[in-house]
């Protein structure tokens, strides 16, 4: 895990995805490039007037501001936290030893910028606001689908270690393990390991499937241990979440849950429950 993209909106958010992108660089000596990307001015002005013909000057002079101010915020988040971290601000295209960070500010829109950028990082970190009905919600599922590279989401706060404790929502699907691929890196310096088995109907064997997970897991370091959660087939991010708080996990890594193969192209319902609510980072892959 060498490179890691930083998506930055202006947000409040963004001291939260620098923390967690932070916390996966040191380790590996990695660097992080923070990335803003600001609305086209023409297109926003005609997403808002319907392409009427007539705009006021002031309208014109709120949407640019805006657009200003969030680059601003963004760039000087970055800027503050590799101050306060020691981090060494590098030009976007420079290479040097231990951990970096660089800044790149594009205009156009901010999902496929995402998506193509974050296609050439090892993992993209991301921030989530504290409203879950909020846009980014469905934002993080499209840059799922469409990426190819898992996405580490942090939530509105941060607890103090993360990664320290990682527990694995399993199924045994070419999708979780993915997941557990991405995440491999992360769990392989984990200090305990915890492996959720959560049956979506009865008799699928998914009790066997996650002890025999933590079989194989138990080559690595770290203490491993299985929770089996039986109640509930219809509530399954919900019980994912209890588990993972009931162990004291500070991660979750997940790949891809639901019933049909229509419903994984689109993201399992149990995925976007997640990226709403997890109380701790979850890193998804699809």
């Amino acid at each position: 895990m060498k490179t890691i993209l930083v998506p930055l909106p202006g947000l409040g958010t963004d001291s939260n995805a620098l923390e967690l992108a932070s916390r996966m660089a040191v380790p590996f000596g990695s660097h992080m490039a923070a990335l803003h990307v600001s609305r086209n001015f023409s297109e926003e002005i005609v997403g808002l007037t319907g392409g009427e013909t007539y705009v006021s000057q002031e309208l014109c002079d709120d949407i640019a501001a805006d657009i200003r101010t969030k680059a601003a915020t963004a760039e000087q988040a970055l800027k503050s936290f590799c101050e306060r971290n020691d981090i060494p601000l590098l030009s976007l295209h420079a290479v040097q030893p231990g951990t970096s960070a660089s800044w790149q500010h594009k205009t156009g829109h901010a999902i496929d910028e995402i998506v193509t950028i974050g296609r050439r990082h090892d993992i993209v970190v991301m921030s989530r606001q504290s409203d879950p009905a909020a846009a980014h919600a469905a934002t993080f599922g499209e840059i799922i689908v469409r990426c190819g590279r898992p996405l580490l989401i942090a939530p509105p706060s941060l607890s103090e270690h993360t990664g320290r404790h990682v527990a694995i929502a399993w199924k045994n699907t070419p999708e979780c393990a993915h997941a557990l691929t991405a995440a491999m890196p992360i769990v392989a310096r984990a200090e305990r390991i915890t492996v959720i088995a959560v049956p979506e109907s009865e008799g699928d064997g998914i009790d066997e499937e996650g002890e025999r997970l933590a079989a194989c897991l138990e080559w690595l370091p770290a203490d491993v241990d299985t929770r089996l959660c039986i109640r509930g087939f219809e509530r399954i991010s919900e019980t994912i979440i209890d588990e993972a708080r009931g162990a004291r996990a500070d991660m979750i890594v997940l790949g891809g849950y639901g019933h049909t193969r229509a419903r994984e192209l689109l993201l399992g319902g149990v995925t976007r429950d997640l990226l709403k609510a997890c109380p701790v980072p979850l890193l998804v892959t699809h």
